[in-house]
């Protein structure tokens, strides 16, 4: 049975899906997996596309989409519940899609973070450089570049206020390329990341249509110029919603047993210490009586205290007294003699 011959209300799950290449793999990135059951909800007025629940969320396919799709019809049943072979076919889903997600986000704002560093240092302060040197020919009468400047209609402090733009674009791009690089795999740093992309995106605006109006670049240079930017927006979009479905993740990706190894050495004094005073815990637990509280052990242990400092006392006032008599004995015995 295919999925375009079912009727409305009616349940499937989802046996075999078809198609080749591009359009298998679309269907399979919407949640069309094998073992997956799927509703017939509502059909369009001229009968075509047709609106599917699945997943717990809603989708819609052309009927020709639908019959590339091989189903088994189920009977509907109330208070069904998820069985537990689908639900884990549900979070394993769910799971490589997170992890490609982070995956991608991290490897592109990584080729970003490095491509803008190239950009600023090849093509940026090159560019800064080459204007200053120019204008500083210009100022010292070079006829030459005095009469190119002349064919494009600019001055010497055009040129000069144009490399200003350019050495200012290579050190932002220089120093959001190097914090990409280097927090591309940090997720409790998307924020920051997300903050930069927008910052770099509206720098490259600004500094295109400033050097636009300087007649240095054209108008199709500040959409080439804009790639970068957007690509690393994109890619870091993907990272926020990685962050926003696990709060308490650090790492986009986990880092490799080396890093591991030196974060579990860390961190495995602290669980030690929480086992030594559980053990310790324990131990008093079992010397102390169970129906005593531990203020009344309190007071025990002092009334312990000042027994001992009670017998201490009265043995040293016996020992004194021990001490005296043996001293009038030796006095008695010399005065008789």
């Amino acid at each position: 049975m295919r999925l375009s011959d079912l009727k409305q209300g009616q349940t499937g799950i989802i046996r075999q899906v078809g198609g080749g290449g591009q359009l298998r793999q679309h269907f399979l990135d919407m949640g069309l997996i094998q073992g997956t059951e799927i509703t017939y909800i509502k059909a369009a007025p001229m009968g075509d596309p047709i609106e599917y629940r699945i997943w717990g969320y809603e989708l819609t396919l052309r009927k020709d989409d639908g019959a590339k799709i091989e189903i088994e019809l189920v009977e509907k049943r109330e208070g069904k519940k998820e069985t537990g072979e689908r639900r884990k076919t549900m979070y394993q889903y769910q799971d490589q899609k997170e992890m490609r997600r982070a995956l991608n986000g991290k490897m592109i704002v990584m080729l970003v973070g490095i491509m803008l560093v190239m950009t600023a240092l090849t093509s940026s302060l090159s560019y800064g450089m080459r204007c200053w040197s120019m204008a500083g020919m210009a100022d010292k009468g070079n006829e030459e570049v005095l009469e190119a400047l002349k064919q494009i209609d600019i001055t010497s402090g055009t040129l000069r206020a144009c490399s200003v733009v350019y050495y200012i674009q290579a050190v932002i791009e220089t120093m959001v390329g190097i914090f990409c690089f280097r927090l591309n795999n940090r997720l409790d740093k998307v924020a920051l990341l997300w903050k930069m992309s927008l910052g770099i995106l509206g720098l490259e605006v600004l500094a295109g249509v400033a050097l636009t109006a300087m007649h240095m670049i054209s108008p199709f240079m500040i959409i080439s110029n804009l790639l970068l930017p957007l690509f690393l927006l994109w890619a870091v979009s993907g990272l926020k919603k990685v962050a926003k479905n696990h709060p308490d993740r650090i790492y986009a990706v986990e880092p490799n047993n080396r890093k591991k190894g030196k974060e579990a050495d860390k961190t495995s004094v602290q669980p030690k210490k929480a086992g030594q005073k559980k053990s310790l815990m324990e131990h008093a637990t079992q010397v102390t009586p169970e129906n005593i509280t531990p203020l009344e052990l309190t007071r025990e242990l002092e009334k312990e205290d000042a027994n001992v400092t009670e017998e201490v006392q009265e043995a040293s006032e016996e020992e004194v007294a021990e001490v005296t008599e043996t001293k009038e004995e030796k006095k008695e015995t010399q005065e008789q003699e």
